[in-house]
């Protein structure tokens, strides 16, 4: 065997695997025929090797590249490439009399439907003169496999074109969705489409003509890529130059955000960014492209998507959540303007209303993005959705932080109040009469800076000082009400100062360690009802209930002396139930004002509190998915003003899923299958990717925000989870690093 051979480092060819061998092989057929030219030897060795398409045809320009690669290691020699049929430059394309202006066609789509999207095989010529036209990019030769299409009515008139071709090698955005590896990305790039070009013609003008287009584009699509290439691909992405277009029509057929392409040199030209979207054919597109099509037959969940458009949320003018939402918008303004007035002593290019927008960005931005990027990001949004900020450049990070060192973080809780008090407090989300709420609290770590305001570090052997965050919530509708962070850590404290938001007849849920004589009498004395979870060996009274077999008592309890001194008060008896039950083996007792026994049954206060283990969600999803520990400011300012915000922006998704939930209940047919929910950490990332949008567009531009954000979450959904019952464990991989770490905690 040729020694050169056995040095190649690799022997696999744009993903055709091959021994040593076969690559011998290859060599003594391509010197045993030097009278061939190079295209009948690439005929010759995929004959050899077996290297087809899925059609059947030989992968004659993948072997080319394999021959002309094994030229460089000197492993055989070709013969000269024919001058007179080397690929030159592309040749104009030629107009004519077809390609000129139409009359215009401007009616309701209706009268123009059934549309059709016909294969283009014998007006490539026409097509092309179309898109060299009227396309903003010209057209330019697509390489590889390609599918064209006219976009025709049932007149058979022209209305537009489509290209379809081989995807980009490497995209980072769709990379990371997908999940793939680099090996993986090669064997399976074929299964993903690029729609290249767009093209409705300009004489056409029907509203809603694009979003339909593409939506019969992607139930056509897979079958005829395989009539005209021999497989199926079972996802498309594009790109939208988003300084120019805002992509409206693709949101509306339900194609995917994924991100930005990277800015990238052109000769001296720097190529703009542009927006990725991406639209999958088959449920698990995901796990076909990582591990094949061996994954669909796998998997359960394996099946097309369904053919028919999935029916999606639309809104009117004068429907009551738009109305809504025009009046958060207005009130927001209203406090930003308000604040302006208290640091502002003369007009300035920033203001309160873009710290707040630059802090929510700010809050969402992974991995401690700087000031400076962050930045870029805000005024780059702005810039896509037409909205005029004091300057077109960004202002420089030192100025964003001067202006955030003068914002008072209550502008947040004032922003947070007005949301509420828009919002319908007269809802049906009530509980016997009630509204309920619960209360929870997290201890977080807090920048070193942070012990000079009396946050203290909680041992010797910990860096960073501690501050308890806590939160009173709504309990059906999940929307925090009231929230602080506190520099001690007593956790029934902070819950006292959330009194101030309830009214009299209001239910409060708590867990574990809340209850003490003093919670019960504030909770008393304000007409409010408590639901403790009760630990043992709180008192003697409750000790003996726990150990008797009553699982439902009333019960008196008396003030220590010590408490009887703080209040400043005789002493009080005061009355609480007592009920026990028992769930997989854990018995439960809970204490509560809650006296009837016919209208508050031993079940349904099961219930009540077992609903509150979302709220603990809630804490994990943040510290997941906004990293709420990981402070870009570095004093007590900026850090209540990163915490105010994220509660601001878990407000407005609550508003939005729960949206989104009345409109999947109410129209769902399948009623016999498992109830189903948004998915929040979704609804986070998309409420925080159109923040901008949301505050800052016109009023006419609102309704077409909340659409495109209710859509979203609505396509968005998981099945309702059951109240845990079971230990949670992680699934992740130990790395070397934590490894002792866990081998210590496990001894």
């Amino acid at each position: 065997m040729d020694p050169k051979i056995k040095k190649l480092k690799s022997t696999t060819f744009f993903g055709k695997r091959l021994t040593r061998r076969r690559i011998a092989d290859v060599q003594e057929a391509v010197a045993g025929s030097p009278e061939l030219s190079r295209r009948k030897l690439g005929h010759r060795v995929c004959e050899l090797l077996g290297w087809v398409t899925p059609k059947g045809n030989n992968r004659i320009q993948a072997c080319l590249r394999l021959l002309e690669h094994l030229e460089e290691h000197g492993i055989l020699s070709l013969p000269p490439v024919n001058a007179s049929k080397r690929r030159g430059p592309q040749k104009p394309v030629v107009r004519t009399e077809r390609g000129e202006p139409q009359p215009s066609i401007e009616e309701d789509l209706s009268d123009l439907e059934p549309l059709a999207l016909r294969v283009v095989t014998e007006e490539v010529d026409e097509w092309n003169e179309l898109v060299d036209r009227y396309h903003y990019l010209g057209f330019k030769q697509p390489r590889g496999p390609r599918l064209r299409y006219f976009i025709v009515d049932r007149q058979g008139r022209k209305l537009g074109c489509l290209l379809f071709s081989g995807a980009s090698k490497a995209l980072a955005c769709r990379d990371d969705w997908v999940g793939w590896q680099e090996a993986s990305r090669k064997k399976h790039l074929h299964l993903v489409v690029q729609n290249g070009r767009f093209l409705i013609l300009p004489w056409v003008k029907v509203n809603n003509l694009a979003s339909r287009v593409l939506a019969t584009a992607c139930r056509q699509l897979a079958d005829d890529w395989k009539k005209r290439h021999g497989y199926k691909p079972v996802l498309i992405e594009t790109y939208v130059d988003t300084s120019k277009f805002d992509a409206i029509c693709y949101r509306a057929a339900n194609w995917r955000y994924l991100g930005q392409t990277k800015p990238r040199m052109a000769g001296k030209q720097t190529k703009p960014r542009k927006g990725v979207f991406v639209y999958p054919l088959v449920g698990n597109c995901q796990a076909i492209l990582r591990d094949g099509p061996r994954a669909a037959r796998k998997s359960r969940k394996s099946r097309r998507l369904r053919t028919e458009p999935q029916p999606v949320p639309t809104f009117s003018p004068d429907d009551p959540f738009v109305q809504l939402w025009k009046n958060i918008v207005a009130a927001v303004v209203d406090v930003a303007n308000e604040h302006d007035r208290a640091w502002q002593k003369r007009t300035r290019i920033l203001n309160t209303l873009l710290v707040v927008l630059f802090v929510f960005r700010l809050v969402f931005s992974k991995g401690r993005q700087g000031y400076g990027t962050t930045l870029v990001d805000l005024w780059g949004q702005c810039r896509t959705l037409g909205i005029t900020l004091p300057q077109p450049a960004p202002v420089s990070p030192a100025a964003m932080s001067n202006a955030r060192a003068k914002v008072n973080e209550s502008v947040f809780k004032d922003i947070h109040d007005e949301i509420l008090r828009q919002v319908d407090r007269g809802d049906d989300r009530l509980w016997k009469g009630h509204r309920i709420f619960a209360v929870d609290g997290s201890k977080i770590n807090l920048p070193r800076a942070l012990t000079k305001d009396g946050y203290r570090i909680p041992s010797d052997n910990a860096w960073y000082p501690q501050g308890l965050l806590s939160c009173l919530y709504r309990l059906r509708s999940k929307i925090p009400v009231d929230f602080d962070l506190f520099s001690h850590d007593d956790e029934r404290k902070a819950a006292l100062t959330h009194l101030e938001a309830l009214s009299g007849n209001d239910v409060v849920v708590y867990d574990r360690g809340y209850y003490a004589w003093e919670m019960l009498h504030r909770h008393v004395t304000r007409g409010i009802h408590p639901v403790f979870r009760i630990k043992e060996k709180a008192n003697n009274v409750f000790d003996a209930f726990i150990a008797s077999d009553e699982t439902d008592a009333v019960v008196a309890i008396s003030p220590t002396a010590e408490v009887r001194k703080k209040l400043r008060i005789q002493k009080i008896d005061h009355s609480i139930r007592l009920v026990k039950y028992a769930i997989n083996g854990t018995s439960y007792i809970l204490g509560t004002t809650l006296f009837d026994k016919d209208r508050y049954p031993v079940e349904d206060l099961s219930d009540l509190y077992h609903g509150r283990w979302s709220i603990e969600e809630l804490y994990k999803i943040s510290k997941q998915l906004m990293a709420i520990e990981e402070f870009h400011g570095r004093q007590e300012r900026g850090v209540k003003q990163e915490l105010f915000a994220h509660f601001v922006l878990i407000t407005l998704t609550r508003l939005f899923s729960n949206r989104s939930e009345d409109w999947i209940d109410h129209h769902r047919s399948d009623r016999g299958k498992p109830a189903m929910q948004t998915n929040f950490k979704n609804g986070l990332t998309t409420v925080a990717r159109n923040i901008e949008a949301l505050l800052l567009r016109q009023a006419n531009m609102i309704r077409q925000t909340i659409t495109e954000i209710v859509n979203d979450l609505t396509t968005c959904r998981q099945r309702l989870r059951p109240n845990r019952s079971y230990d949670r464990r992680s699934r992740k991989p130990i790395g070397k690093w934590r490894a002792p770490k866990a081998a210590k905690a496990a001894g």
